[in-house]
């Protein structure tokens, strides 16, 4: 069974890749890698603009989404990160919060507008499913005192700091 579960996730490496022989072989060369966060989304790096110590990356997810992520250069050096390159944007569902209309004047905030797909609430907490599109899913844990006027199959907005946003490849 275990054996079984490892395969299907080595194939699904190989599926990332597409017809792209290049793009297979950096698939290949990455260490795997588990992590806790919940949202971990396939994206391609579109800019690096230098700000100070940091770098201001523009990411493009799938569908027509962009999101934007701060790390530092030295990060950006150490990964290898140059435009085009294929990575993950990591964050963890307790930095997603989803709200019904998008903030007025907020540049510095990710705004992405999807439907709510699902809300569970346990105990003092309530984890929503948000919808990007159809391949692109977030997940945000929230208050329930923050998500009384959510529904599923509601049009809302998931706001995430660029600053809440891990890079990996």
């Amino acid at each position: 069974h275990r054996f079984n579960e490892l395969h299907r996730q080595f194939i699904d490496r190989f599926a990332e890749a597409g017809n792209d022989p290049e793009r297979l072989a950096r698939i290949l060369s990455r260490t795997f890698l588990t992590t806790s966060a919940r949202n971990q989304l396939p994206a391609t790096l579109l800019s690096i603009e230098e700000r100070g110590l940091n770098g201001v990356l523009t990411l493009s997810l799938t569908g027509s989404h962009t999101i934007q992520s701060i790390i530092t250069l030295k990060s950006v050096r150490n990964m290898g990160l140059t435009v085009g390159c294929d990575l993950y944007a990591i964050i963890k569902s307790s930095d997603v919060t989803i709200v019904t209309t998008p903030p007025k004047g907020e540049e510095a905030m990710n705004t992405l507008k999807g439907t709510i797909s699902r809300i569970e609430s346990q105990d003092e907490t309530d984890e929503i499913a948000f919808a990007l599109d159809l391949f692109t899913e977030l997940i945000a844990l929230m208050n329930p005192k923050d998500t009384a006027q959510l529904s599923e199959g509601m049009n809302a907005y998931a706001l995430i700091s660029p600053k809440h946003i891990i890079i990996g490849l």
